[in-house]
């Protein structure tokens, strides 16, 4: 019988049987799988408030982060050249970007 990988973790965190993990695993990938384009983003971003309470990470509204992906996919729909012109705030300071001088699909490097 193979030693479990995860064994040395039990000294920090407590870590359930493999059988669970493999369990847990299976439902991640079969909501992670989702069609709907919402459903996935929203499972994504419960795995992100998941893996940033397990840390000592700063704080930011994920929530936001939704939104704001949700934002993008939008304008990516009515435009798919031109969805990078748009302007974000960030999650992290909260500043607006600015809107760039040329747009993207007309911005070369020369």
């Amino acid at each position: 019988m193979t030693q479990d990988p995860l064994t040395h973790f039990h000294l920090w965190i407590d870590v359930p049987d493999r059988d669970a993990r493999l369990a847990d695993v299976e439902d991640r990938v079969a909501r992670e799988d989702r069609k709907n384009p919402p459903e996935t983003l929203s499972y994504l971003i419960y795995y992100l408030k998941e893996l940033i309470a397990g840390t000592d990470y700063p704080n930011f509204d994920v929530d936001y982060i939704q939104e704001l992906c949700t934002q993008w996919v939008k304008h990516k729909a009515e435009n798919i050249v031109g969805f990078r012109d748009n302007c974000y705030k960030s999650a992290i300071t909260g500043c607006m970007s600015s809107l760039h001088h040329t747009l993207w699909k007309d911005n070369f490097d020369r």
